[in-house]
């Protein structure tokens, strides 16, 4: 597959508002499984432990500037360096995926013609998940039913929650004790609040609740009227 010319959007910002556009070479890596292999005593090879996660990723990508130089890179690079920790990340050639990235190192661009055109390589320091757009789609239960989880990852969703009472996520339950108007239940912070009041004391969470690859029976209880699921599917 020959070199594609694209753009991307980072927090918020499309790349074309400066001038730039970027190439697909080197956007498609796959993060390293963090795991530890054991040397036992009197055992032939190693014992490997999976420690459960990936590692974050650096991802490139070609940029160019073709008019202008000078002022839109400097107001690109002003603009990325501007924004601080994780922001989303997103380009034309993976339009049903995101990523979470930070800016790690500063560019330094080659410069082409009479400093008209040049360009440089945008490094992004990467959560090791491509996320699917279709996870941030809310799912509304207002009686016990089945999710579909359409990839190979567990995902933690971000639950919005009506009433008190038991939520089972296929074998594992989450009790709300109190709940004036709803709760937000965020499964990959293991946090729960109302705006600004923290719920933590109101709920309990079973650990590993999550939705597994596949089939996903949920189970409302008590006063639970209804449930918003947004499910944050996720692959590599």
């Amino acid at each position: 597959m020959g070199n594609v010319i694209g753009y991307l959007t980072y927090n918020g910002r499309d790349c074309r508002d400066f001038g730039v556009v970027v190439s697909s070479i080197g956007t498609h890596k796959t993060p390293v499984r963090e795991v530890e292999d054991v040397i036992v005593a009197g055992r032939n090879g190693t014992l490997t432990i999976d420690k459960g996660r990936f590692e974050n990723i650096e991802l490139s990508y070609i940029a160019m500037i073709l008019d202008d130089f000078n002022m839109n890179f400097d107001a690109f690079k002003a603009f990325l360096m501007s924004c601080k920790g994780y922001k989303r990340l997103e380009d034309s050639f993976d339009p049903a995926h995101f990523r979470l990235a930070k800016i790690y190192n500063d560019m330094n661009p080659d410069v082409i013609t009479f400093d008209a055109a040049g360009k440089f390589e945008i490094p992004f320091n990467c959560d090791p998940r491509r996320f699917l757009k279709e996870g941030e789609d809310t799912i509304t239960l207002t009686t016990s039913g089945m999710i579909y989880n359409p990839t190979y990852y567990d995902a933690k969703p971000l639950l919005k929650v009506t009433g008190t009472g038991t939520i089972t996520i296929n074998s594992k339950v989450i009790t709300i004790t109190t709940n004036p108007t709803y709760v937000f239940i965020d499964l990959e912070t293991l946090n729960a609040y109302n705006g600004s009041t923290n719920m933590n004391d109101k709920v309990s969470i079973e650990d590993d609740t999550v939705f597994v690859s596949g089939e996903n029976t949920i189970t409302l209880a008590n006063t639970i009227t209804s449930v918003d699921i947004t499910p944050r599917w996720w692959t590599i």
